[in-house]
């Protein structure tokens, strides 16, 4: 600071100090009579505030006292609670203002005795209520002479307080103007004086201040520039031993703005690798005089590593370094791009030398930027060097339509060949590759040049040309093939049906049973030797990948009734319980492949019947999840059988595999079915899994997801029964039939046998309906029901029976012994659509019946006067054609034609019912007649159904397409044919069913 300055600013600093010390002393001694007068105030305040306290407090003991006297409750009481504890704080207050005035004093005084007295009155009061004792007129008038003298006490006091203020308010307004008097005139002086000064310094301030704003504009400038470019500045005085940083420097190393730097710690930010080589330069430097610039890495103090540019310059005086500074700048995110397009680069340039197809990298002018060795080695260029020169000096022989492709994709098209011709030296034969050029870009929008790749596919179309004549060859021998097996099954299933079809109709003449048993094993040989047959054509059909499904609407209940129907005879000869557990609530409609679907279910029971030789069978069907559109159901098929080994299992689906060598010799079969129904599914989109304990059984089990159609199950009547007693010995049989009934929320008690269901009816339980299994240990059903109806006849009940049966045959012993019981008859397994209708017709009926849906192949009649025409070119099938539709419509009138030609006329003859039109026969086919047949007047509609031995892949679909309605496979069975004949002919009537 210039001496002028501070010479002028020296003096008016000591006027103005002398001017304060003055205008302070008499300040001081005016604040203090100020203060004195001002406690003396605050003291009357204090001292009107406590005899007003005092009166409020005895108003508020006074309210509750009332209260309490009136009410009687204690909650009256807090007011003058709150009083009372307000009395110790009182006379603490009164004592802490330290009254001087004698006359105040003996009215406050006596005014607290006041208090006291009336308080210890009330206290006494209150303790007469409590006792009960009311409060009297005598005492009310005491309590309010008290309380009046209270009032004129504090009424006085206040007034003669009032006056004391007055006189002390005075006091203070005279004390406080000659202070201020005083302090206005030591302000006069002091703004005289600090305004000459003022003016004295004004100009020498004002230069100065323009100077550091201009040089402090400078430094901002510098400091805000040091940190777009991220350099900071740093200086290291070696004389001191301190350390500079300025504020950009501080900010790169993320510490905050009072960190002190020092050597130490400024050579402890860099990271290891960098230290050594940072302490080495900063030697040099001060030692030899030598700068440097070098790139280093540092830690922050954040944790974060980064880049950073170090400058250094050594400053010396004579030999000696006095310090040494420099910058130091963040390049962080230069640095790693520069490593990252190295890196790239190199990549790029391993990747394209490396790479293992034939690739050439060019920029817009062509020439070459960058080729793989492949390329070289592809076009014997092994010698050339290629870099830098034009692809048209390399190769001057391009055709021009190649130089067009080269433009446009400089142009940004992309352009492919899978099998671009090129003739190349050194090569005998035309070269095919598979070519694509596309541009490469330097940016988004800019083509830096193009790159070739091609990769070089003579030897594959080499042998895609022998694989395409390897396919004629296979094609052909497929076709023969399957020729082969149409002719082979047409030739094996025509006998086979006379021998099926008559030993089926010649056991159920009467024979003895020698005859009964050769019949038996006629008609079982035959079933077995066309299942081989049918799982050859099967496994043919898969093994071809011509399976193809048929999605349709299906029936889940009818269709798994039909499962259960066609294993049914099979595990009733070998005494095995057949279970069918359906989950309740299942969607009725599904669309799935029906044949298939029951394919693998019949394939998986009989299996388990067949290797099952005790205990029970169960086909069970349950949802895994469900949405608006698709449900997943869960098939599972469990058995009681010989079960198989873990290791084993993972041979089972194989196909001609079965658990081991003997299995086929002791049960039969091709070790096909498995693996035929394991395809199946996987057609289907899942597949066959299995739980297996050898001796304890199997359980094949698959999850299937379908489309669903909302459906409801057409109920006549509701069910009123709301309890039924179940006795079955089969455990997962009364479980089923158990949930079977709570769907339709029927309560169910369950019982193991006979015993222990008259032990249930002897306590006196009541029942709607009584399910009773007809086979069990200790007591049968039969034994059972009429040691029940013995019991109800005692208590004048007749409650309604439904006999459990796994066999049709015992119907006529339990008919025989029933007579007009309250009694039916429900085969096993169990089908809930059958139990629900047996226990509605219970609500209903009161004649007795059996419900009996298995018998009607035996009572099944067709509509009189029916017009059948048989067309097959084999008499024995003809015979057995007639002679089974003699057993379901023996009155109608059967035409015979030998061939399709014959079968044509007699259509032109006469009106036709029904036709069964053998398909393969001389003359005419039974496809080419049908498809004349339909041109005839009034045969638009007539049922015509394809009867073949052939059942081989696309069989079925020329049967539908030349006209026919449905298709029937040989050898025929009297089911197949009867369920055909109730599809298309109504019962009992001849009217038709159009299709």
């Amino acid at each position: 600071m210039p001496k002028k300055i501070l010479r002028d600013l020296q003096i008016g600093v000591v006027l103005c100090l002398l001017l304060l010390i003055a205008s302070s002393i008499a300040s001081y001694v005016s604040i203090q009579k100020q203060m004195e007068n001002r406690l003396s105030l605050l003291k009357s305040k204090e001292s009107i505030s406590l005899v007003k306290d005092v009166l409020n407090s005895l108003l508020d003991a006074e309210t509750g006292i009332r209260g309490y006297q009136l009410i009687g409750q204690e909650n009256f009481l807090e007011p003058f609670n709150k009083s009372l504890k307000k009395y110790p704080v009182l006379i603490s207050n009164k004592n802490s203002l330290n009254l001087n005035d004698k006359h105040q004093i003996g009215l406050i005084d006596e005014l607290m005795r006041t208090y006291r007295m009336m308080m210890e009155g009330n206290i006494s009061l209150i303790e007469k209520r409590r006792k009960g004792i009311v409060i009297t007129p005598t005492e009310l008038r005491k309590n309010k002479t008290s309380m009046d003298r209270c009032r004129i006490l504090v009424q006085e006091f206040v007034k003669y307080e009032e006056v004391q203020l007055a006189i002390k308010n005075k006091n203070l307004s005279r004390s406080s103007n000659s202070t201020e008097l005083f302090i206005i005139f030591s302000a006069l002086a002091a703004i005289i004086v600090t305004f000459f000064f003022y003016k004295q310094l004004k100009s020498d301030l004002i230069r100065r201040d323009k100077l550091e704003k201009d040089l402090s504009y400078t430094k901002a400038i510098l400091e805000e520039t040091n940190a777009v470019a991220q350099v900071g500045g740093w200086e290291v005085n070696i004389k001191t031993g301190n350390v500079f940083w300025s504020q950009s420097t501080k900010e790169i190393h993320k510490v905050k703005d009072n960190f002190q730097p020092d050597f130490e710690n400024t050579m402890g930010f860099f990271k290891e690798c960098s230290r050594e080589r940072i302490k080495n330069l900063f030697d040099r430097a001060l030692n030899e005089g030598i700068p440097f610039d070098e790139e280093f890495q540092i830690v922050r103090y954040d944790g974060v590593t980064i880049w950073v540019r170090v400058k250094a310059i050594p400053e010396f005086e004579g030999e000696v370094c006095n310090r040494v500074f420099g910058i130091i700048q963040d390049i962080d995110a230069f640095k790693k791009m520069f490593l990252e397009v190295s890196k790239k680069e190199a990549m790029m340039q391993s990747f394209v030398t490396d790479v293992p197809i034939p690739l050439a990298m060019f920029d817009k002018d062509l020439n070459y930027v960058s080729v793989s060795n492949k390329w070289k080695e592809e076009f014997n260029m092994n010698d050339v060097d290629l870099i830098g020169n034009n692809l048209f000096t390399v190769s001057p022989d391009i055709p021009e339509e190649r130089k067009k492709i080269y433009d446009n994709a400089l142009l940004g098209k992309t352009y492919t060949d899978g099998d671009f011709k090129l003739k190349v030296d050194g090569q005998e034969e035309i070269q095919h590759y598979d070519l694509k050029v596309g541009p490469w870009y330097l940016t988004e929008d800019e083509v830096g040049g193009l790159i070739i790749s091609v990769q070089n596919i003579t030897s594959a179309v080499r042998i895609n040309e022998e694989l395409k004549n390897a396919k004629k060859i296979a094609d052909t021998a497929s076709k023969a093939k399957s020729e082969f097996l149409a002719n082979m099954s047409h030739e094996i299933r025509t006998p086979l049906n006379g021998v099926i079809g008559f030993s089926d109709l010649l056991l159920r003449t009467p024979l003895n049973e020698m005859q009964a048993q050769y019949l038996n094993y006629i008609n079982e040989s035959g079933e077995n030797l066309l299942n081989i047959i049918n799982d050859i054509l099967d496994f043919s059909k898969i093994e071809a990948g011509k399976m193809e499904l048929l999605i349709a609407q299906s029936d889940l209940y009818e269709m798994l009734s039909q499962v259960i129907n066609v294993i049914l005879y099979q595990s009733q000869k070998k005494n095995i319980e057949l279970l069918l557990n359906i989950e309740p609530g299942l969607p009725k409609t599904l669309l799935i492949d029906e044949s298939r679907l029951k394919q693998v279910l019949i394939n998986l029971l009989g299996n388990a019947v067949k290797f099952t030789e005790k205990g029970e069978i169960e086909l069970k069907v349950e949802k895994v999840r469900m949405d608006d559109e698709n449900i997943v159901l869960n098939f599972s098929v469990r058995d009681t059988g010989i079960g198989i080994p873990v290791e084993k299992q993972k041979y089972i689906f194989n196909a001609f595999t079965q658990e081991n060598s003997s299995i086929s010799k002791q049960y039969g079969g091709t070790g096909l079915g498995l693996t035929i129904s394991n395809n199946i599914l996987r057609y289907m989109g899942t597949h066959l899994s299995l739980i297996s304990t050898p001796e304890k059984g199997s359980s094949f089990f698959f999850d299937l997801e379908m489309p669903y159609e909302i459906s409801q199950l057409r109920e006549e009547d509701d069910i009123t029964i709301k309890k039924a007693l179940v006795v079955d010995d089969n455990e997962t049989n009364r479980i089923i039939l158990q949930h079977m009934l709570a769907y339709k929320n029927i309560e169910s008690t369950l019982a193991a046998n006979g015993m222990e269901a008259l032990q249930i009816l002897v306590k006196g339980a009541q029942f709607d309906v009584i399910l009773m299994d007809y086979h069990m240990p200790l007591m049968s059903g039969l034994d059972t029901i009429n040691k029940i109806k013995e019991l109800f006849q005692q208590r004048n009940e007749n409650p309604p029976f439904i006999i459990l049966s796994s066999s049709s045959e015992e119907l006529d012993v339990i008919t025989s012994i029933r007579e007009r019981e309250n009694t039916y008859l429900l085969l096993k397994p169990i089908k809930s659509d059958e139990l629900y209708k047996s226990l509605r017709r219970l609500t209903h009926s009161k004649v007795a019946g059996i419900i009996q849906d298995h018998s009607e192949e035996a009572s099944y009649s067709l509509a009189q006067e029916l017009q059948v025409l048989l067309v097959d070119d084999n008499p024995v099938n003809m015979i057995l054609n007639n002679r089974m539709m003699k057993t379901f419509a023996p009155d109608a009138h059967l035409t015979e034609a030998v061939n399709g030609l014959e079968a044509l006329e007699e259509c032109r003859k006469k009106q036709f019912s029904i036709i069964l039109m053998d398909v393969q026969m001389p003359v005419m086919s039974g496809i080419e007649a049908t498809q004349k047949i339909r041109r005839l007047p009034g045969y638009e509609n007539t049922p015509i159904i394809g009867v073949t031995a052939g059942n081989v892949l696309g069989e079925k679909e020329k049967c539908m397409e030349s006209g026919m309605n449905d298709f029937l496979p040989k050898p025929i069975r009297q089911a197949d044919l009867l369920e055909m004949l109730k599809k298309y002919i109504s019962a009992n009537s001849n009217n038709l069913h159009n299709q």
